[in-house]
């Protein structure tokens, strides 16, 4: 009887050096060089209203994904509960995933994060997805 696997979604806040340190050895693992997931480049845009995020999906404490996102609030007076807007940084990135992942575990990452979504009161998402067909299996709507 083979052992279910166990699947985790992670998320770095990029608070210290040591999760900037995980986070480019997670790019490495992943095979991933595109520039447009460069701690450096994602930074830039990074400001008191914009917090530079990453979602990390392991499948049994392998890493399959990352996605680099902006978590900003969205400011209103009118509402006692803080919403909040999800965007990927400048360039085409989204998620970039281990090569071979299967779109059973590609679906069940967008799950999760949309799971993650609703917990933490995120509203809306805007996502420019890189040229290695990335979007598969997208829970959302793509134009």
């Amino acid at each position: 009887m083979s052992k279910p696997q166990v699947f985790q979604l992670e998320i770095n806040s990029f608070s210290s050096p040591n999760e900037i340190t995980v986070y480019r050895e997670l790019l490495e693992q992943l095979n991933c060089d595109s520039p447009y997931y460069c701690y450096e480049l994602l930074n830039s845009s990074q400001n008191e209203n914009t917090n530079l995020k990453c979602f990390i999906f392991l499948v049994d404490e392998e890493v399959k994904a990352v996605m680099p996102f902006f978590l900003r609030r969205i400011a209103s007076e009118k509402t006692v509960v803080d919403y909040y807007d999800v965007s990927s940084p400048w360039g085409y990135n989204g998620p970039f995933f281990k090569e071979g992942t299967d779109d059973t575990l590609i679906g069940l990452f967008w799950k999760e994060v949309d799971d993650w979504y609703l917990k933490n009161d995120v509203v809306s998402e805007f996502l420019r997805f890189n040229f290695y067909v990335n979007h598969r299996n997208y829970s959302g709507h793509t134009l």
